[in-house]
């Protein structure tokens, strides 16, 4: 069973702070929960496409354009023959917001492929969900070999949890920001929302209808992890509460929690205390041998 969500750290949510368009389907789930839940999944999964910050595109120009397991990259070349290290973004991200941390990793050596994950960046636009992010991730290691590291932030962690738990090989898992729970993730929104108690419902029945899982089965605290792992968090990220990576202290026995405290849920990218972590744990002599992570 997983450990419980801490009720204690609530995000300050509220109806009123939702776009027209959010409130709006909310008004409709009144006259019909099966429409408004379908309108709210379809808001739910569909990413809105932001531009780069200078910051990325000056990175992202030293790095080569590729494609990975079907999906958009960018790469910057380590040395020749060690494992790489993949990269994977939160929800409405890109593979550029690793920018900084890539350049960083492969000066150290290592081979880093950033991603743009399903429906974001270069790729197709079209909705997606964290399983697909997770699937995808198994599909570039199929096609570049065991990982040296698996490095998500935000959502793009979450999947790179769930694929680890599926099967996916790699020495170490590092989470940034990253949520151990999708139904706290699902009911913020219905929060926003504010969809009704026969509105939230049908929209988590319409979840599990797309994804094929409850959210409960996606829980990134519902089973062992046997890997080294590292989650970094700034204790008043408002986009994801602290006490997600804490729930996975209880099952995950080899993960190491450290606060990133100021860093905020994006700029943790790119602060210079969420490098340097990473190195330091990249560098550690720790690994786990890929039968151990199944």
């Amino acid at each position: 069973m997983s450990p419980p969500l801490d009720q204690t750290q609530p995000l300050e949510i509220s109806p009123r702070s939702a776009p027209p368009a959010l409130r709006a389907i909310a008004a409709l789930s009144r006259v019909s929960p099966w429409l408004g839940a379908r309108a709210a999944r379809r808001a739910f999964l569909t990413p809105r496409l932001h531009a780069a910050r200078p910051w990325e595109r000056e990175s992202a120009a030293k790095a080569e354009r590729v494609m990975v397991g079907g999906l958009h990259a960018l790469r910057w070349n380590g040395q020749q023959g060690r494992r790489p290290v993949v990269c994977l973004h939160g929800w409405e991200g890109r593979a550029s917001q690793f920018g900084p941390f890539a350049q960083r990793l492969s000066s150290l050596g290592f081979p880093v492929i950033s991603l743009d994950g399903p429906g974001h960046g270069r790729n197709q636009r079209r909705s997606t969900h964290v399983v697909q992010f997770a699937r995808a991730l198994s599909r570039v290691q199929e096609e570049l070999g065991p990982l040296e590291a698996l490095i998500g932030h935000s959502m793009g962690g979450a999947a790179s949890g769930l694929a680890v738990r599926r099967g996916l090989v790699t020495r170490k898992l590092v989470l940034l920001a990253a949520p151990s729970s999708i139904e706290r993730i699902m009911a913020d929104f219905v929060a926003l929302v504010g969809l009704d108690g026969r509105g939230r419902q049908a929209f988590f029945e319409a979840m599990r209808e797309t994804v094929g899982h409850t959210a409960e089965e996606l829980d990134l605290a519902g089973g062992p992890l046997a890997l080294p792992a590292l989650a970094l968090h700034d204790p008043a990220d408002r986009d994801v509460p602290f006490a997600d990576p804490q729930r996975l202290l209880a099952v995950w026995p080899r993960l190491r929690l450290e606060a990133i405290e100021g860093a905020g849920h994006r700029r943790i990218l790119r602060d210079p205390r969420t490098i340097a972590a990473v190195e330091r744990f990249l560098a550690s002599a720790e690994a786990e041998p890929a039968a151990a992570q199944r």
